[in-house]
């Protein structure tokens, strides 16, 4: 899917995230003018808050990598990003029930949720609370389940898809045409869904082989080749 490729893994930095949060800002600038401008006004606002808070939240986690004890300060993060991911979750819900799909909007509502999930599990595992790290990424497994295992390329097909410029395919005007742009969406979805399953199990087993969330962090962002990771642990 647009966008999704690699987010289900880690929070690639602050830089990278300040980047898709700006595209979503654009996007929804341009989606302003197509619904009715009083709505599009409050939920905007709406959307802009949690999108910049996500923005500060990751910032600060950032942050805290500086710190020689920053436990209290990732736990108050973690909180705070399972706030910001409820309202993003339901800004997805509303896109879905929509008869209208903007693709690019949804890709990217979707990339903020991923971010959100991944760091907060990255800010439990870096304070190393495995416990809390595990049950979180099990509910997120379930929520990404539900919210994506029973969405189609046809029942996205089915509404009227809206146009932006940027996209490089054409979509069909017909109403039941199928891009291939909807099925590689899917596809990616399937994808992070499949990936946060085994999450829990990765957890779990960097618990049991004594390996430290911020050893196992360290490793992942230092390795860009590669796609197998290999860790030191005492048997």
């Amino acid at each position: 899917g647009i966008g999704l490729a690699g987010i289900g893994v880690s929070v690639a930095g602050f830089a990278v995230v300040s980047k898709k949060l700006n595209n979503i800002k654009e996007t929804l600038e341009r989606l302003s003018h197509k619904i009715d401008h009083k709505f599009a006004e409050l939920y905007l606002n709406q959307l802009y808050r949690d999108l910049f808070c996500l923005r500060g939240v990751l910032e600060g986690i950032e942050a805290t990598k500086r710190l020689s004890n920053p436990k209290a300060e990732l736990l108050s993060a973690a909180s705070k990003l399972s706030e910001l991911r409820s309202g993003i979750r339901g800004h997805i819900e509303y896109q879905l029930q929509q008869n209208t799909f903007d693709e690019q909007l949804f890709t990217q509502l979707t990339s903020a949720l991923l971010l959100s999930d991944n760091a907060r599990i990255e800010a439990y595992l870096m304070a190393e609370e495995y416990d809390s790290a595990h049950y979180k990424a099990e509910a997120i497994a379930g929520s990404y389940s539900e919210l994506f295992d029973e969405l189609t390329p046809y029942d996205l097909g089915q509404k009227h898809l809206i146009r932006h410029r940027d996209l490089r395919e054409r979509i069909s005007e017909e109403k039941t045409g199928v891009t291939a742009g909807l099925k590689n969406l899917i596809t990616g979805l399937r994808d992070v869904t499949d990936a946060a399953m085994t999450k829990p199990l990765l957890i779990e087993d960097l618990n049991n082989r004594g390996i430290s969330g911020h050893a196992y962090l360290k490793a992942l962002g230092a390795q860009t080749e590669e796609p197998i990771l290999l860790l030191q642990f005492n048997d």
